[in-house]
């Protein structure tokens, strides 16, 4: 009926990546897009349907345009994180996994995520801190425990990293 309402292309856009279609999905966001430039929310989620199809290179063009319209979009900066640390960039990773954190402190995934890069760079003592922020926030977080376990181990702290299996 209209074809010109970019929210109808973003929310058909959303409906197909809930089914897993991603390349429908992404065409429709580029249709909101083209519709409304400045739509966050639909350059985000394009970048999740382009990261969920392992785009990554894409998809953090797509969280930068979202980012450059909202700069206080904590889960944009967060899945930046992510897919710059599935990248292997891990230290341009903590950079926004820190920009998360301080848009969105009680962010226990952005906190994980961030112990997970760390880890991937061998700081150890860092992750453990980050584990134990996400883990206080969510004291149910098993991998967080779990991975705080492989940071104590590698630390050669192994009856600590055994309380964190235990618990995770």
């Amino acid at each position: 009926l209209d074809p010109e309402d970019s929210a109808a292309w973003y929310n058909k856009a959303n409906s197909l990546a809930s089914l897993e279609n991603y390349e429908e999905a992404i065409a429709c966001y580029d249709e909101a897009i083209k519709l409304d430039p400045e739509y966050s929310a639909a350059w985000y989620n394009k970048g999740n349907s382009l990261s969920s199809l392992e785009n990554y290179e894409e998809a953090i063009t797509c969280y930068d345009a979202a980012i450059k319209l909202y700069p206080e979009f904590s889960a944009a900066w967060y899945n930046k994180g992510n897919s710059l640390s599935s990248l292997g960039r891990h230290k341009e990773a903590i950079v926004c996994y820190v920009v998360a954190i301080k848009l969105y402190p009680e962010y226990s995934a952005a906190w994980y995520n961030k112990g997970n890069s760390l880890a991937s760079l061998e700081n150890y003592e860092e992750s453990i801190a980050c584990y134990d922020e996400a883990i206080k926030l969510d004291p149910e977080y098993s991998t967080a425990w779990y991975n705080k376990g492989i940071a104590l181990k590698k630390l050669g702290r192994d009856e600590e990293a055994e309380q964190c299996f235990a618990k995770a």
